[in-house]
């Protein structure tokens, strides 16, 4: 599914000024001129120069907001698509558990052998 830049350019500048909004709540330095929050305020105003700079050229490029790729019309290509939250939920509850190493091997492992590499590379 390809996203058209404009929006996701609006999202990256929407964060961006959230995040420029919350370096306020820094605390400052005394006596000085620069504090904690200098260097996230500049990165925000980056990334927010750069949504911007996405926003423009989407809405120049006259593409359509959203349009699904061949592959997602393909029930392999669906299933592919959800695994990716699926092994963000099955992280986000055997890592308890299991731990980190063991649960990220079986994730790579796993999504290695659906995309179709060998067995013994995936296992490696």
């Amino acid at each position: 599914m390809r996203i058209h830049e404009s929006l996701l350019g609006r999202v990256f500048m929407a964060l961006a000024a959230a995040f420029f909004a919350y370096t306020f709540t820094f605390p400052a330095l005394p006596g000085q001129n620069v504090g904690p929050s200098l260097f996230p305020r500049v990165i925000a105003v980056g990334v927010f120069v750069c949504g911007l700079v996405m926003a423009v050229r989407g809405w120049r490029s006259g593409r359509a907001l959203a349009e699904a790729d061949a592959a997602l019309r393909t029930p392999r290509g669906l299933i592919s698509f959800a695994l990716v939250p699926l092994a963000v939920v099955f992280y986000i509850v055997a890592a308890p558990r299991l731990g980190f190493l063991p649960v990220a091997a079986i994730i790579v492992a796993g999504m290695s052998l659906w995309m179709g590499a060998r067995a013994w590379v995936a296992l490696v």
